[in-house]
């Protein structure tokens, strides 16, 4: 690692730790608090300042810090707008429908502003063959922004869960960008890791902590749910792009976990965005893991499909057998699912379809449920 890159990473830990320790002294009096109730099982009040803590550390870095390395305007913006829609969401939590426009405007903003996204459409479409294909890139774009703005958001149920697995993504595509020569991006990725990893000090269980002090937010997990796939769509309309299929790897478990919802809510005749307890994360927590061996578990996934994304693009290996074999972990993750709702079946396990088949909260896309 370059030695200033060395430097940014630390700078931003340390920044985004100093940020949370603030930030959690003003939560009660704000009112920025995460309160138990029927899904949330957590002890006590907790302060949902995280992610204004890792956005505003990384502002302060990318204000106070000159490497040579500048954010984008538009990134800039489109964050802004999601830092501050789910901060107010997170205080008096906001209808759908002003989130929803908020995240769709945000996601064009970006998905417009990036440069080569058509130029470069070969890696994502064959506009080739059919022109008129290459005018609907922009709107599938912006359906992927959107659409992992709110799988990182629904995946953020377990204490560590949500930035772990951020945190995975973030490592891996750092790695494929400085293997593809885009030094912009790798430090942009490894500078959202530092402030990512600076979160799980106060978010992740771990021998010192036995649970967690600060919960990310809907300001945290719509944030960088957008980063992460700024930095996909990125670099794979930028110079020397990488192919979809193998950037698809890195982010693979919230896509099908929020996918998997979707479809079981929708098979249940109920709204797929209703909030409850059919997270992957619920049911295994439900069925006696702990909280650490699911975020551990879950997180461990994320790595191993991030690395072979990663070798993928170190190899060379065909994206169309990348893409075939993206049907592993999306049938893995349907088999475990299936079989936990069975066992609940047989067994008389409370189920997660049993426990929510009553429920009447409408605060979503899903919101994050920290545990």
């Amino acid at each position: 690692m370059p030695l200033h890159i060395a430097i940014g990473f630390f700078g931003m830990f340390t920044m985004t730790v100093l940020m949370v320790v603030i930030f959690r002294r003003f939560a009660f009096v704000l009112g920025l608090v995460d309160a138990p109730d029927h899904r949330k099982v957590h002890d006590g009040l907790v302060p949902l300042c995280g992610g204004l803590a890792i956005f505003g550390a990384f502002a302060l870095y990318d204000t106070a810090i000159d490497y040579n390395y500048g954010i984008q305007w538009y990134l800039a913006v489109a964050l802004i707008m999601l830092v501050g829609t789910g901060f107010a969401d997170d205080r008096w939590r906001l209808p759908v429908a002003p989130r929803l426009a908020v995240q769709i405007c945000a996601a064009a903003i970006l998905v417009f502003n990036i440069p080569d996204l058509l130029s470069s459409a070969s890696y994502l479409l064959d506009t080739g063959q059919i022109p008129a294909i290459g005018w609907l890139l922009p709107a599938l774009a912006i359906v992927f922004v959107v659409g992992l703005i709110n799988a990182t958001n629904m995946i953020d149920g377990a204490d560590g869960l949500a930035g772990g697995i951020a945190a995975s993504s973030l490592f891996w595509l750092a790695l494929i960008a400085t293997h593809t020569g885009r030094l912009d991006l790798a430090e942009f990725a490894m500078v959202m890791l530092a402030g990512v990893l600076g979160f799980l000090t106060f978010n992740m269980r771990h021998k010192w902590r036995n649970r967690a002090s600060v919960f990310m937010g809907d300001a945290g997990s719509t944030a960088l749910g957008a980063t992460i796939a700024y930095l996909v769509i990125d670099l794979a309309s930028g110079p020397n792009p990488v192919p979809l299929p193998i950037l698809l790897w890195t982010i693979i478990l919230p896509i099908t976990d929020m996918a998997s919802l979707m479809v079981r809510r929708r098979a249940a005749g109920r709204s797929p965005m209703t909030a409850d307890r059919w997270h992957f994360h619920h049911l295994l927590i439900d069925r006696g893991l702990s909280h650490t061996a699911t975020s551990g578990l879950m997180i461990l996934f994320c790595t191993v499909c991030g690395f072979i994304g990663w070798l993928g693009v170190v190899l060379g290996i065909s994206p169309i057998t990348l893409t075939a074999a993206l049907v592993v972990p999306v049938v893995l993750h349907t088999l475990l699912v299936a079989a936990m709702n069975e066992e609940s079946r047989q067994f008389k396990v409370p189920s997660p379809i049993a426990t929510a088949s009553g429920e009447t909260q409408s605060k979503s896309l899903d919101p994050a449920v920290p545990q």
